[in-house]
């Protein structure tokens, strides 16, 4: 995951390769195998390095094309050969062999902002267009790769990095209110154009973004599409899933060796089996987080199951030590915003160790939202369109290999509603509407003609969010390598939105008959199971975390959060309002830390602000 960044000055004033090096510098973590810079006028724009590919002599700094275009691209460009398809001869021929950035390029020649609509694969960018003086940006479907920006009256900058988009001069460092609300809320900004910091802004997942001397625009370029079901044979729909996943899989795998975070579920260890199977000769190893003690957790077993029946080494990371918010002194590049993450230094020791063995790790996210959901919608749509036979059947065949005479997820009672959170500042409540936004939140659902409602519930969240997929970038986690996520690959998402929801996306019935042979029984045929068992209330009951219902807020904290009106977290059963509790303590530990970014170099490049 190479690191981008830039500034386009519209009012006329030159870009300066001094402060263009400098952000370079603050860019390594994100590029530790080289960096160069490119400037022109108004425009400056950087690039730092970090190799994924065997294959491929990928290029440090930014790319060129004809003398008209410059290019920072933060890119893994899939389905290669399609694309070189459809730019064509002697496009194809010349750019074979070529790295993504220079991909990127030829296509936006060839076809300008519409270039996006032929990628698959994570991207953010931002190209340089020197006969059209614009700065055409974009990122991708789901929004994997950050893009971060600022804009004033005379200048817009951009980064991969947030805290590298803080350093520009004339970026303040003032929060943004309803941004921190949201964080107490929901864990997460409700804008996905916003982040913390009023004065930087998002690129939204599936966005372009131009601006010019003229001004700036974004337009959304791709949307998740409804599912529209295809009926084909069992043999068929099986045979259509595998092709995708292993062109996932495959697309992702650009190097001999890379690491997989695999618990002992089916989706991980899927990823794992069909990476082997789709390239020989790789150097595989797992790495799992664990608990062996705190809570009867049964992932240990599994994952050596499914490790030893893959032939593949797998690390353990025991958590059963690691205390509420440990570390998070040492922490705090993993937090450039507040992140709801009490157990954050596993997350981290383990992608380091990932890291450690390879630069590519893949993972299992988000199998759940393509593969496992209620039939209800489904059975609802074919009565709908008047297929009351093939409705019937399948209700029938539901029932019986659930053995249940209604189907459970229309038995089931709905969760309990969350309480408002009372300890939220009244003042901040009346400014921003909160309660109001509270409500809208937990009101919301897919549509009620939606034939995957859980997945495009989970899709949409994840793509909605923007700031999902932050944590696992190198300037947060300190790991040298890029987290891959197949199952987001949108071969595959389209291809799982379009077959039957019974039987194939019914406990995952689909991957689970794509992995017939691939893996153990005891991991292929094991029922879905969520942890069992929530660590942090278990560690909220030990003597040494009083400090959690004891800590004194800071006068920043206290901007939000009546400090005295916090419930005790340790004395809270329910598993969501103690989660929820603990949020502002969070904040507390962030805002502590929270030191101004002011570059050395603002003061000299006061022109800038």
């Amino acid at each position: 995951m190479s690191g981008i960044f830039g500034v386009f000055h519209f009012d006329g004033a030159m870009a300066d390769r001094a402060l263009m090096d400098h952000m370079a510098a603050f860019m390594r973590p994100s590029g530790p195998d080289g960096a160069g810079t490119w400037v022109d006028g108004p425009i400056g724009l950087g690039r730092t390095l970090l190799r994924t590919r065997d294959e491929v002599d990928e290029q440090m700094g930014p790319a060129t094309l004809d003398g008209a275009y410059c290019g920072v691209i933060d890119a893994r460009i899939d389905g290669r050969a399609d694309l070189l398809s459809a730019l064509g001869d002697p496009e194809r021929k010349r750019l074979v062999n070529a790295d993504d950035a220079d991909l990127v390029l030829a296509a936006y020649r060839r076809w300008g902002a519409d270039c996006v609509n032929h990628f698959l694969g994570d991207f953010a960018f931002a190209i340089w267009d020197a006969p059209r003086q614009r700065l055409f940006c974009a990122r991708d479907h789901f929004g994997v790769r950050p893009f971060f920006y600022a804009l004033n009256e005379t200048r817009f900058a951009f980064a991969s990095v947030l805290n590298v988009v803080r350093r520009f001069p004339g970026v303040g460092d003032h929060l943004d209110d309803l941004a921190v609300a949201d964080f107490l809320l929901f864990d997460h900004n409700q804008d996905p154009r916003s982040t913390t910091f009023a004065d930087v802004r998002r690129l939204e997942a599936a966005h372009c973004l131009e601006v010019s001397r003229t001004g700036m625009k974004t337009w959304r370029y791709w949307s998740l599409p409804a599912a529209v079901v295809r009926h084909r044979s069992a043999a068929e729909c099986v045979a259509g899933f595998v092709d995708v996943l292993d062109r996932a899989v495959a697309d992702r795998l650009t190097s001999r060796r890379a690491s997989v975070m695999m618990s002992g579920g089916l989706d991980s260890t899927s990823v794992a089996a069909t990476a082997l199977r789709v390239r020989h000769g790789l150097e595989l190893r797992a790495f799992a987080t664990v608990y062996d003690r705190l809570i009867p957790d049964q992932e240990r077993r599994y994952a050596g199951i499914a490790a030893a029946g893959l032939g593949i080494p797998i690390s353990f990371g025991e958590a059963d030590s690691c205390a509420l918010f440990e570390r998070f002194g040492e922490l705090g590049d993993y937090f450039p915003e507040p992140a709801h993450e009490p157990h954050a230094a596993t997350t981290v020791d383990l992608s380091r160790r990932a890291s450690a063995h390879a630069r590519i790790i893949l993972t299992g996210w988000d199998g759940d939202a393509v593969l496992n959901d209620s039939p209800r919608h489904y059975l609802g749509w074919l009565a709908r369109e008047g297929r009351f036979a093939r409705a019937v059947f399948d209700a029938a065949r539901y029932c019986v290999a659930s053995r249940r005479i209604v189907p459970a997820a229309w038995s089931r009672s709905p969760a309990k509603p969350l309480r408002f959170p009372e300890w939220i500042q009244p003042d901040l409540c009346d400014r921003l509407g909160l309660r109001k936004r509270w409500s809208a939140f937990h009101e919301a659902g897919p549509s009620s003609a939606a034939l995957r409602p859980a997945a495009e519930k989970a899709l949409g969240y994840i793509a909605g969010r923007s700031n999902w997929f932050d944590g696992f970038h190198p300037a947060c986690t300190g790991a040298v390598a890029e987290f891959r996520h197949p199952f987001l690959d949108l071969r595959v998402v389209e291809y799982c939105l379009s077959v039957p929801t019974y039987p194939w996306c019914i406990r995952k019935d689909l991957l689970r008959q794509a992995m017939r042979g691939c893996l153990p029984e005891a991991i292929r045929m094991r029922p879905k199971a969520a942890l069992a068992g929530f660590p942090y209330l278990e560690l909220l009951q030990r003597t040494e975390s009083k400090w959690v219902d004891e800590f004194v807020a800071c006068p920043a904290t206290s901007r939000y959060v009546d400090r005295f009106r916090i419930p005790s977290a340790r004395a809270e059963k329910d598993p969501n309002e103690a989660w929820a509790l603990l949020r502002p303590l969070g904040l507390d530990i962030w805002l502590r830390q929270l030191q101004p970014l002011h570059s050395p170099t603002k003061e000299r490049h006061h022109e800038f602000a």
